[in-house]
């Protein structure tokens, strides 16, 4: 084979390849939503709201802001990072004090507050609101060098203050079973640490909201829905 020929064949397979990389997330799954509206009653009211069903590395309501386990793949699939806890807060008065009970919440179910993730994710609620994390990672595994259950919180401000002892926080999360390497191992198992306690009351276990994804080429693999916990 001779020079120009050998270049000319070295050159598309670079730009096939890179090509291949660039493909958005638009392309490979067109159909992914981004929020999930809900209806969820308190006493006689009935409360819908919007959130969002996903974590986001960056604060852009398109499909490719999605968080994808710093682009670390599973099974040879790229690993979208569902939401898969919610808590409804209809006690608490300030966004401090629906902190603290989530703090509580996540204490009691065996989680405490730690580095050694990543960090700087993000979701919404309501008309993409952004809420930034909470603090940092929560994990039941204060060295992250262990396989650890351990993920992010994403607080809302009041979504609901039309009379002044009206109010709704919500609180959404993405947690994950991980590796000592920090590799992916499961949503389901994670999920499935979290119990009602404290005057919490489990909704419902497994709420589909559409953030269940499997391809070719993306996954959310064993996630089965959103378990949604209430405080009235």
């Amino acid at each position: 084979m001779n020079l120009k020929k050998f270049s000319l064949i070295f050159a598309l397979s670079i730009f096939s390849s890179c090509s291949e990389d660039i493909i958005s997330l638009e392309e490979k799954a067109p159909d992914i939503k981004l929020k999930y509206s809900l209806s969820i009653q308190d006493k006689n009211t009935i409360n819908t709201f919007d959130f969002g069903i996903w974590m986001f590395k960056e604060q852009h309501n398109h499909k490719n802001a999605i968080a994808n386990w710093l682009n670390i793949p599973h099974s040879k699939k790229e690993i979208l990072e569902p939401i898969n806890i919610l808590w409804v807060d209809f006690k608490s008065k300030t966004k401090k004090e629906a902190s603290e009970k989530i703090a509580s919440f996540l204490a009691l179910n065996g989680l405490i507050l730690r580095n050694g993730s990543s960090t700087g994710y993000s979701s919404f609620f309501k008309d993409y609101e952004w809420s930034a994390q909470f603090k940092e990672t929560w994990s039941d595994n204060t060295n992250p060098a262990t396989v650890n259950n351990h993920g992010r919180i994403f607080i809302s401000n009041n979504l609901k203050n039309d009379e002044e002892d009206n109010f709704l926080f919500v609180t959404s999360g993405a947690f994950s079973v991980e590796t000592e390497a920090h590799l992916f191992l499961s949503f389901k198992d994670a999920v499935n640490q979290f119990n009602a306690v404290d005057n919490w009351r489990l909704y419902n276990s497994k709420l589909k909201v559409g953030n269940k994804i499997n391809t070719s080429e993306i996954s959310t693999f064993d996630h089965e829905g959103v378990k949604v916990f209430v405080l009235n």
